[in-house]
């Protein structure tokens, strides 16, 4: 496990059981700080987590107790480093460990200790061990070689689990979640190989995969409880859709595209699986997805749903981002042109805007300058314009070098206060991109930087999409 404090996705787990108490005692040397830090996530999308603290005494030790009506994943920490336990109703747990290092020194006693001697013995054997890894080196194969490692590597996950189970009591439930955790992660790395492989093998094309190659896709229960509670299944049923939509021909470019997403999932998946899939979507959507489409999602998702906190968190996500979905107005305000013009930005409407905010001083945003001015020059001509809003505390220093640089598009002085500005847009940083419709909505909040591979392309196929996005809402 790698070091620093780390979040595990919890989704829940459905095996009955009554809320009984959780005790955790142990000792802590070389303690970094006073007390030690248990986390158990609060939902599936985001770092929040449920915190309980247990002070240290002037020996180190400490005790901890909470209430669990299911098995759950928490994060135990104590400064920096920190460790991943199985926890159960009624687990009485002691542990010792050195905060300097905290999974190699600790040990386990008591009710519990059996499932996360496992965990640890697991992750030695497994994630610690080059040979097990398919980065840096196993990427590079081919698929009928990669096939063979990877499906040699579950073979020794599953012996692995099998003569543990020989050996030591573990629990029905906590089998159920390592024989899980052991399907899905070993299903993930087949799916994402090829683009993993693209991304890391630069020097060829990628590969095209035989169909045989996912017929592993028709093993595998996507709606088998135990899995939900294996923090690998959420990231292999997002990709899993993803790669059901790839197949029809449906592009990440696409307004409708966490939609299709939605729909998808109703025929893969169905109870929790399905909630906890169309949750995620809709909370990506939230950020990312078409304002209309998330309504209609949502909709929809609050007539099935079973599981109110669920409900909740997207709502919650949906009022938090709304402002900046794509299909919401952009935000207008007025600037002063270089040349002393005073415009707004609902000036412009009627044409593509690619709105950037920068400053001179940004080292960023003088690396993407001279592709921006190639970008502006293959784009003359069309309805487009390339709106540049300075950002600078000296006006003069953006002044001069707009000027003397003859840079290409509209450049402009924020004469709304810089401050007001980067509340508006809830800018965090340096440059900044925005791409507007010719209605005057957001297209995308975070479109590809000058400098980014396939920039080009993505303005290219953003004209008029804002209007075939609005026909297709009607149906």
């Amino acid at each position: 496990m790698r070091k620093g404090l780390l979040f595990t996705i919890f989704t829940g787990i459905c095996f009955s059981a009554t809320a009984q108490n959780v005790t955790l005692t142990g000792k802590v040397s070389n303690a970094e700080t006073d007390s030690v830090l248990l986390q158990i996530p609060d939902n599936p999308f985001d770092a929040r987590t449920h915190k309980t603290y247990a002070a240290l005494n002037e020996k180190g030790e400490f005790k901890l107790t909470l209430q669990l009506d299911k098995p759950v994943l928490a994060d135990l920490t104590n400064g920096e480093d920190g460790i991943t336990l199985f926890l159960q109703p009624g687990d009485n747990l002691d542990l010792k460990f050195s905060a300097d290092d905290v999974v190699k020194t600790i040990k386990f006693k008591g009710k519990g200790e059996a499932e996360n001697v496992y965990l640890r013995e697991q992750e030695k054997k497994f994630e610690e061990n080059e040979d097990y890894q398919v980065l840096p080196d196993n990427i590079y194969m081919r698929e009928e070689q990669f096939s063979k490692f990877i499906d040699a590597k579950k073979e020794d996950q599953e012996y692995f689990l099998e003569k543990y189970i020989s050996k030591s009591p573990l629990s029905e439930a906590f089998q159920k979640y390592a024989k899980a955790q052991i399907d899905f992660t070993w299903a993930n790395d087949r799916l994402t190989f090829p683009d993993l492989r693209e991304k890391i093998v630069f020097a060829e094309k990628r590969l095209v995969m035989t169909p045989a190659y996912y017929n592993f896709l028709k093993t595998l229960d996507l709606n088998n409880p135990a899995a939900f509670m294996s923090p690998v299944y959420n990231d292999f049923a997002m990709n899993y859709l993803q790669h059901l939509a790839t197949e029809k021909n449906f592009k990440k470019t696409d307004q409708d595209y966490f939609y299709q997403l939605f729909e998808l999932a109703k025929n893969k998946l169905s109870g929790n699986a399905l909630n906890l899939a169309q949750a995620r979507i809709i909370f990506e959507s939230c950020k990312t997805g078409h304002i209309g489409f998330t309504d209609r999602m949502l909709r929809d998702f609050n007539k099935t749903n079973t599981n109110p906190k669920f409900a909740a968190l997207i709502n919650e996500a949906y009022e938090a981002n709304k402002k900046f979905a794509i299909g919401s107005p952009a935000p207008d305000f007025v600037m002063t042109t270089v040349n002393g013009d005073t415009v707004r930005l609902e000036d412009f409407k009627g044409k593509l805007v690619y709105l950037s905010f920068w400053e001179t001083n940004c080292g960023l945003c003088l690396m993407d300058m001279p592709y921006a001015q190639d970008l502006a020059k293959k784009m003359e001509g069309r309805e487009i314009v390339f709106l540049n809003i300075g950002m600078d505390k000296d006006e003069k220093a953006w002044r001069s070098m707009v000027t003397k640089k003859q840079l290409l598009g509209v450049h402009a002085f924020g004469k709304t206060a810089s401050q007001d500005l980067k509340k508006l847009y809830e800018l965090k940083e340096n440059p900044a991109y925005f791409l507007i419709a010719e209605d005057g909505t957001f297209l995308n909040t975070k479109p590809k930087r000058p400098s980014s591979h396939g920039s080009t392309d993505e303005i290219a196929q953003s004209f008029g999409k804002a209007a075939n996005t609005a026909t297709a809402l009607k149906k």
